[in-house]
């Protein structure tokens, strides 16, 4: 049989209206958050820029980094609130033009020779505030359009959109500065203007649920009537009239959050699903089933992502004395190896039907990778490349997975009943608290790579890759004993249906 990706990827083959509404909502929130991580990853590469032209120390970063977490942490909280009640497309669209706008006046500040840390400290963490809109209704958007049996193979390529932003800010940023030979500035008001023009497609164009385009999205199968409604012929084949197949229909939303199908619609195919649902409360949505753990495992989790993607160029450059247009280059391979990672994870967890092993082992593996981070030398390009993209792999694949599939799955979770939706809300409390766990290590990495090391900074993510697999062992120890029991069960029905033929091919040559 074809494999569980291959399967799940089939979704969005352009064949019904429906997947074509789901390509054009990946690919637009996809976009979408791709924009988020652009704008923050540029400010990270110009931290050398900052040091030199601005003159802010490696600890003053450090705090404008443990700010911006704190900031992002508490907008989490109240965004993914937010999320489950308000307009989705407004709450991601809104965020990104916001963000882009405070990336424009940090750019300011460097054009007016603004030297004032406090400046760049303010702005920094108000745009943690703002940045905080993305994830969690991105995330909701996602989980309303796609079914959770495919959800973990899907999510785990969608997820993929942070490393990839990663990557994009860092392309655009070395393209102004090397490429260009322009300044830091110009860096980030490029980059700016790309994510504004990205929100914009977002708000004119993105269906935060299938009921925004009116189509079902009822699990369970058609009567005869509905089928017959619907053009389906009692064999299930469609009998659509789709006009140019090869075209995504584009619907405009109207400021009252309606939708107008584009013209030639098959109006048989439309139902209203529109009804309300309420959000789940806050306090309930800690209680849900496989919040708590992995809420605290996330904050250990994070907390080594995080470290990685603000201080990985900074360490190639002070640490290893690799220049920064090369440094901030390697330092993508880490994005590069979180998206395969994603893959991955979410591959075999579907595949496996449970999700912390695979969680547990790539933590434990991340571990041991980050230790041979110690032999890391200038002249060693080769195994920087490979140890960069191999932690990349290890560390985005659970930390992918967690922020979007697991919560996706949990806040979809039957306790949380029919009548309310949690999706953003459970979203925005995973993802906080893990950021919580990241401001914290924003200084605590720039606080002992000052005092003692590089090498000791690295000590203490493996620590916490290590705290983040023990906050799962409970649930990694039930999944383990239930794939065991699962493989025996299997075992024995084939021993019997195997034991079952070989008896009826007894009878048949005795005969």
């Amino acid at each position: 049989g074809k494999s569980k990706l291959i399967c799940s990827m089939k979704m969005l083959w352009l064949k019904d209206r429906k997947s074509r509404w789901q390509l054009w909502v990946f690919l637009l929130t996809f976009g979408s958050y791709v924009c988020f991580h652009a704008l923050r990853k540029a400010f990270t590469c110009i931290k050398v820029n900052l040091t030199e032209e601005v003159g802010l120390s490696t600890q003053r970063l450090g705090f404008m980094d443990t700010m911006f977490m704190f900031a992002y942490a508490f907008g989490l909280y109240l965004s993914g609130a937010l999320g489950d009640r308000f307009n989705l497309r407004r709450l991601i669209s809104i965020g990104m033009w916001a963000s882009s706008g405070i990336t424009i006046l940090l750019a300011l500040g460097g054009f007016m020779d603004v030297k004032d840390p406090s400046y760049f400290l303010l702005l920094w963490t108000l745009n943690g505030l703002i940045q905080s809109a993305g994830w969690p209704a991105n995330v909701a958007v996602m989980g309303n359009w796609f079914a959770a049996d495919s959800r973990g193979a899907i999510m785990g390529v969608w997820s993929g959109n942070g490393p990839f932003g990663n990557i994009v800010g860092a392309l655009l940023v070395n393209l102004v500065l090397f490429g260009m030979h322009s300044s830091w500035e110009w860096a980030l008001v490029g980059v700016s203007i790309c994510a504004i023009v990205m929100s914009s497609l977002v708000f004119w164009y993105l269906p935060s649920h299938p009921a925004d385009v009116k189509l079902k999205t009822s699990a369970r199968l058609p009567t005869d009537r509905e089928r017959e409604q619907e053009g389906l012929l009692d064999d299930g084949s469609p009998q659509l009239d789709l006009g140019n197949s090869n075209m995504v229909e584009l619907a405009v939303i109207d400021h009252s959050g309606d939708t107008t199908p584009s013209k030639g619609t098959n109006e048989s195919l439309v139902a209203d699903h529109s009804q309300h649902k309420n959000g789940i409360s806050f306090m309930s949505a800690w209680l849900l089933p496989g919040v708590l753990p992995y809420s605290l495992s996330f904050a250990c989790l994070k907390l080594v992502n995080y470290s990685l993607f603000f201080w990985l160029p900074l360490f190639m450059t002070e640490g290893l004395n690799i220049e920064q247009d090369k440094s901030n280059n390697l330092s993508t391979l880490y994005d590069v190896g979180q998206i395969f990672g994603g893959v991955a994870a979410g591959y075999v967890s579907d595949k496996m039907g449970k999700r912390s092993p695979v969680m547990v082992f790539m933590l434990l593996a991340a571990c041991v990778s980050l230790f041979f981070y110690r032999f890391m030398t200038t002249d060693s390009v080769f195994l920087i490349m490979c140890l960069v993209t191999l932690s990349g792999f290890l560390i985005g694949g659970p930390s992918n997975i967690i922020s979007s599939a697991i919560c996706a799955d949990m806040g979809s979770d039957e306790a949380v009943g029919k009548d309310s939706t949690a999706l953003a809300t459970v979203t925005g409390i995973v993802d906080g608290t893990g950021s919580v766990g990241a401001a914290f290590g924003q200084t605590i990495i720039s606080m002992v790579s000052a005092a003692y090391g590089w090498k000791y900074a690295f000590a203490i993510l493996m620590f916490m890759c290590v705290a983040s697999a023990m906050c799962l062992w409970r649930m990694f120890v039930k999944d383990c004993r239930s794939l065991y029991f699962d493989w025996q069960k299997s075992r024995k029905l084939s021993r019997s249906l195997q034991a079952q033929g070989e008896d009826r091919n007894r009878s048949a040559s005795t005969i």
